[in-house]
Order: structure tokens, then sequence, then C-alpha cells
């Protein structure tokens, strides 16, 4: 049910096609084995009468407990149980045939007034990788760790964005098994360089190759410029080259477009699409570029180069060493982000039937759900539910009690709220007659229990512990990935009413947590769906509270609870600013350093109101520092920040790069060029004289005095009256819910009033409210943003 019926180890990588032949490369005993196998094409079909005159034979759901096979050219009809739409499955060796006469016919029925369903309503098809993973209970990566996959990464270096008018001068790479290589024109002709990196990729043979933006630029202009110069590219494991297709990628509520490249017998991974659907659930990444995603994680090097992208082909020119240093640099960060971005996605590809690259970029309900749930369909025989509309329904207990500064804060979270309601209760969607919903769930439920056990075991070695970290978190994404198939409008199980009872019952839950702490003196802060901020009571003895008060409190809560619901204890934190919903900043108590000294606070910001690519670094830096003061109870001195800051910029001590905005360039020239509306960032981009770029370029510009937004580069002459003028508006509004309006009105002037009080009489306050800001339940929910944040 959850692993796939067959136990084949090792499959890296799949290459299947819609006539029944597969090829299949797998590890085993340190080598690559290429297995070529033949499996049935399928699909589910509503109404069996679309075959008509095709050599059709009625089967029995029987055939599907092993293996199916049919003698050739023959089409298979397995009528299935239950009553869902999707009654009957297809099997055949000639899908190309087949699939164009039910197209056929479903429009000729159409045009004859016989049939009103739409042709996706009738027939449901998968990839044939995914049919060929489904058919025979493969998936890839059994009994394999991350260490066991043969992974390079490469970098290209250009002296231009545009393959037209560039060329590649050098190429870096780096694989798991410890070789590296720099080429570039120093040595040999661009071609030459081209052709000897094609044969380094087959000599070394990796499972996997990845890059940074890989997609968007690297593959392109190397296929770009190979096709220019005549350089074959058969690096794929049957000799083949690329293949080209348009996909998505899901981004948090988003699923942004991309050019796809594969490549037969390997997987190609991009770290620059895994960066963006982290960073749009943990908000506090600043930039999704190489560099600063580097720095987040604390893989980057303290000796690592860097060279400002504008400088790295003149810097070749006069020190190559230094750009060969700064792409190997590159290609050595790919590799240790790789294991950190991808783990959970490695874990999930030796459950669900697809491959390990389309799983890096797909969604979590439908991407992935639905392709476990399908298999399960397929290997019990059972009919398929059609997805519909379901419209939109009251979604989490959320809302903000209190804004501003409080201290003594707890946060306390439902574990896996909606799985639990779901196993406790019993909900699933009314469709699933097969029973594999809340089994799937269950299955997961306890084989991540076992995995967190494991991976605490104090004599697990570490590799053996990180496999066990891997495998539980890939099966939290699919555990809280549930709840989004039913609350999903078109996913095949969605069930609007169960979605309704399940949410409806978190709101009580959610309540009732509420009722328990207010019952003991509690101060709930900010409620969000199946978690709690609070801050604890007043103490009756001296002393502060301590990690076990605070444990001690919360089970006494979770005795409260409904049975097979468990809150649990999820992070403590000296002060909070609360803003507004889903927008806080929290400080840390501090740690016990190596030699015992406490080492300084962590500060917290979450949401987008302190993490905006659209903030200047020295506005975002200001407001940090400020709620650093505030949280540690020096309100007083965010005046005197203020006014040396506002001293800076009239004195023009402020780094230019420091006032200019970062903002990247989504949209390619072309697609810019189609659009009607002007966007600053590209304006700015083509006003300094630019015609090239490639999709996910970062710019940075600035206010210049002239009033016009220039690019940052060498620049010194912004607007700094501009700039204390949008720091004092956006502290103003960051900071409103921490001041009075007297004393903000204080602390943002540059210079004292006869009247001001001082800053030592400055007090935060803190605000609570009769009925929370923001009470009314969620409208519809995003089920992938969802599923992800938990």
């Amino acid at each position: 049910l959850l692993f796939g019926s067959d136990p084949t180890p090792g499959i890296v990588s799949v290459l299947a096609d819609r006539s029944g032949r597969a090829q299949v490369w797998r590890r085993a005993d340190g080598r690559v084995v290429h297995e070529e196998d033949s499996f049935l094409n399928w699909f589910f079909l509503a109404q069996p009468e679309l075959l008509r005159g095709l050599p059709v034979e009625e089967l029995d759901r029987a055939i599907l407990e092993s293996r199916p096979a049919l003698p050739p050219g023959l089409v298979g009809l397995i009528p299935l149980d239950g009553a869902n739409n999707y009654g009957y499955l297809v099997l055949t060796d000639r899908f190309d045939e087949v699939e164009r006469t039910v197209v056929e016919a479903v429009r000729e029925a159409h045009e004859r007034g016989r049939l009103s369903q739409h042709l996706s309503e009738l027939m449901y098809v998968r990839p044939a990788v995914e049919q060929y993973l489904t058919i025979t209970g493969r998936t890839y990566f059994k009994s394999m760790t991350y260490a066991d996959i043969s992974r390079l990464q490469f970098d290209l270096e250009t002296n231009s964005l545009d393959s037209a008018s560039g060329n590649i001068f050098m190429v870096a790479i780096k694989d798991s098994g410890g070789f590296t290589a720099v080429l570039d024109t120093a040595t040999m002709t661009e071609a030459e360089l081209i052709a000897e990196f094609a044969r380094i990729v087959r000599e070394r043979d990796p499972d996997v190759i990845e890059n940074h933006n890989i997609f968007e630029f690297d593959l392109r202009f190397l296929i770009s410029r190979a096709e220019a110069l005549g350089v074959p590219l058969p690096l794929g494991r049957d000799g083949s080259t690329f293949s080209e297709s348009r996909d998505s990628v899901k981004v948090g509520a988003n699923s942004d477009s991309f050019t796809r490249y594969s490549l037969a017998g390997r997987e190609i991974i991009d770290t620059y699409h895994a960066t963006k659907r982290y960073s749009a659930i943990q908000r506090d990444l600043r930039s999704n570029g190489l560099k600063e995603t580097a720095r987040y994680f604390g893989v980057a090097r303290p000796e690592r180069v860097y060279i400002d992208g504008a400088q790295i082909w003149p810097t070749f020119q006069h020190d190559p060493e230094l750009v060969r240093a700064y792409c190997l640099d590159d290609v050595d960060e790919v590799d240790r982000l790789s294991p950190i971005l991808l783990a959970s996605s490695f874990a999930v590809a030796s459950m669900v039937p697809k491959a390990y690259e389309r799983i890096a970029t797909a969604g979590t309900g439908q991407g992935l759900i639905e392709p476990l749930l399908v298999r399960a369909y397929v290997a019990g025989g059972h009919s398929l539910p059609l997805g519909k509309s379901v419209g939109s329904f009251p979604g989490g207990r959320t809302g903000v009690f209190v804004t501003g500064i409080i201290e003594n804060v707890v946060k306390a979270d439902v574990a896996s709220l909606y799985p639990s309601i779901m196993l406790t209760e019993r909900i699933a969607p009314e469709s699933d007659h097969a029973g594999a919903y809340l089994g799937l769930l269950g299955e997961l439920t306890d084989r991540r229990l076992r995995h967190k056990a494991e991976a605490r075991r104090a004599d697990a070695a570490a590799e053996e512990r990180w496999f066990h970290n891997a495998m539980q978190a890939a099966m939290k994404v699919l555990i809280n990935s549930f709840y989004g198939m039913l609350g999903a409008s078109f996913a095949l199980f969605c069930d609007k009413a169960s979605a309704e009872r399940v949410t409806a019952r978190g709101r009580q839950i959610l309540q009732l947590v509420l009722d328990e702490l207010r019952a003991r003196g509690a101060i709930p802060i900010e409620a969000d769906t199946d978690g709690v901020l609070f801050s604890m009571p007043p103490r009756t003895r001296g002393g502060a509270w301590t990690f076990d008060d605070e444990s001690a409190l919360i089970e006494e809560i979770d005795a409260a609870l409904p049975a097979g619901v468990r809150l649990e204890h999820d992070g403590r934190y000296r002060a909070m600013y609360s803003y507004m919903e889903k927008n806080y900043a929290l400080l840390d108590y501090p740690a016990e350093g190596g030699t015992g000294a406490p080492q300084a606070e962590r500060l917290r910001l979450v949401g987008a109101a302190f993490r905006s690519s659209r903030t200047e670094q020295f506005i975002e830096r200001f407001v940090s520092q400020a709620l650093r003061d505030l949280l540690e109870g020096r309100a007083g001195q965010v005046q005197d920040l203020y006014r040396a800051t506002c001293n800076d910029l009239r004195m023009m001590r402020v780094p230019v790069e420091d006032v200019c905005v970062t903002m990247p360039l989504t949209k390619d020239p072309q697609r810019y060029a189609l659009g009607e509306r002007k966007e600053e960032p590209y304006e700015v981009w083509l006003g300094a004289g630019n015609t090239q770029w490639k999709s996910g370029t970062r710019i940075q510009y600035y206010q210049a005095r002239s009033g016009k937004r220039l690019l940052g580069a060498g620049a010194a002459d912004y607007d700094a009256s501009y700039y204390v003028s949008r720091l004092r508006a956006i502290c103003v509004q960051r900071l409103e819910k921490a001041f009075s309006p007297d004393d903000l009105a204080t602390i943002f002037s540059e210079s004292p009033g006869l009247f001001d009080p001082t800053a030592d009489t400055i007090r935060p306050r803190f605000v609570t409210y009769a009925e929370p800001l923001g009470a009314e339940p969620e409208g519809e929910l995003d089920v992938e943003e969802l599923a992800a944040a938990e």
C-alpha cells in the first residue's frame, strides 16, 4: 500500500513509453545495471463503448493480483468494483491507437449531441513512467540512502546572458565520488570545452545531475551553444540527448512554469526550485539565490570566493584562478545544499510511483497523495472517483488576541491536528470504497513514529540517523497532505462534507485549548489552525518559568483533549512582539555557550512585514535591531538608533548597496516585451542599457538625488532625504503596536522637541482584545500551502 508490491532495490531512473517498453537503471553492488522491461499501459475509463472497433477482451479483476499480461494487440477491459465514475481499467500495448480511438469517439458523440462530458471526465491517464511504476509496484531508491546515489553538479560561466551573442568560457564539475574539474577557454576552445564536459559526464556516469537554476539557465545555454557549434551532447545513459517539455513547479500556493530538460537514465534536479519551495513556507529566507541560500543554511565556507556577476568575465581576463575558485565554490555549495533541501523528496520517491525529478517539483496533494491512492485502486481493482468543484468552506481557527510586547511566551501545537482528527473519527472521502485513504494515513503515521524513535536512538550511526530523519520528514509531508485531498477542488478524492467535518472539529479542539489556557491564567496571543502562542500566567512565587513548568501546563491541557489528539510543547521564548496575524518577532532565551557563558539570544522574525525583498537592507537591519532592543528591555535605545541612522544617511555614510532594493527578473526578455504593463525592476535594467537577462536574475537599484531609479553598482549619489522619510514611514508602521502614538512620534523624530518625554520614560505596551483580530475562520484553504506549513 505504501511502498508498492515489488521490492526491487536500487532503482535510480526509469524511462517508459506508450508502447509498453521500459528501461530501468539500478545501482547494485556499486555499479549501474541497465534492464529492459515490458508492461501493459493502462488508463481508467468511464464508458466501455468508447473502445468500439478495437479487439477488446473483458478480464477478471483477479488478473491485477500479479503483473498482468495479454496477447499482443489485444485490449483488456476490466470492470472495476464500486460505483465511482471511472468504472473500467483498460490494459494495452498499443496505447496511442487506443487513446486516438477514445478521443475520436468522444468527439463524434459530442457532435451528435449524445455526450456532454469532457474527455477528462471519461478517461483518466497518468504519464508513462508512472504507469510503469504503478502497474509493476516498483518505486525508486528502495534500500538506498542519499549517499548511495551518484550525484554530479556543474556550473557554467558565460560572458553574456544571451546564448545567441555570448559564449561559455568556464564550467566547474563536482561529483559525490570526490571528482572535481574546471574547464575553461584559457586552454581550449568553447567547442572543445563542451565536448570535454560531455565526455566527463558520461565517464563519471551520475544518477542525478544538479545545479542552482539549472533549467532556466545552465542547460538552456549549454544546449544552445552546443547546437550553434555542432557539438553533440549524448549525455543520456542510452546515448541520447536532452528532451524538452513544459512543466511547472509547485511553490506554496502557486505553480511556476519552466522548461524541463530530461535525460534517459538520469534525474535532473534544480536546487533553485527546492529553495523556492522552502522559502515559500519558511519566509525568513530573504533570497533564493545560491549565495544567500548557502549562507542561510550554514554551508558557505568562510574562505568562499565572491565575485559580482557582472565582474566575472572581466575578472577572468586578468585573474582566471580567482574565477576558477569561485566557480568551484558554486558547485560545492550546490552539493552541500542538495541533501538538506532534497532529503524528503528522495525519501518520498521510495514510496510514490513517480520519477524522483518529478517528485522534487510536485505539489503534495494531487502530486503525491493521488498517485499513491491511484496505485492502490489499480492493484485492488476498484473504480476511481471523479474530482469536482469543492467551493469555499470555513477553515482553521485563527486570530490575534494580543498585540505589542509580551514576555514568557510558549508555543504549543496539536500534533498533526487534521490527520489525527481523520484517524480518530474515521473521516475519509465518501468515494473511497477501497478504504485506502485511512489505511495509508494510518500506516504513514505509525511508521513515522517508528522512524522518529530510531533516529533518536543514542547508538544510531550518523548515516542511519540521517535515513530515519529523512523518512520521518517525508512521511510528515505526506501525512499532512491527506487533508489537502479532501479540500482541493477537482482532486480525485475531494469531499467537501468530510473536509468541513475536519475543520469544524479542528476549530472546536483549538477553542478547547484556548479555554483551558485561560482557565489557568495564561494569556493566548495568537491562534493559527492547529497551534497557539501564549504567555505563561503570572507566578505566585518568585523565580522564572522553566521548560518543565511549561511542559507541565501543556500536559494538563493535553489531558483535557479528545483521545488521539496530542498537544505538544513546540518552543519557548523570552519575549514576543505581536504585530499582526502571522507577523511577529520572537526572542529566544539565552543559550549556554561552551564555556558556560550565555550566548546572544536569537531573534526570529516571522512574516512578510519583517522580511521582504522590497525593503532596503538598512531598514531591515534597523527594524531587526529595534525589535531586539525592545524585546531585551531597552526601548529607549530605539530613539538613539533612529537618530544615528538618519545622521549616517544624511552624511552619506550608509553604503549604496544598503539602500538598494533587490528584485528578481522572473520574466525573460521575450515574455516581458509581450506584456502590456511596465514594471519598475525591468525598466531600471533596460534604462541602464541592458537588453538581455536570464529568468531569476536579481538586480539591485536605488533612488538617486535626481529622483531616478538607478542600478546600484558603484554609485554614491542616493537621495538621503528620501531614505530618511522611508525609514521613518516603515518603522512607524512596523512598530505601531509596540508604542503609544505620542511615544512613536517622539522616538522617530530627528531632533528632540521642547516638551518631548525623555527616552527613559518610554515604555512599550501590549493590548488585549475582547474579540480576536481576524477571528473569523479562514476562507477557502490553499491546501498545498497548509500541508507544507504543517
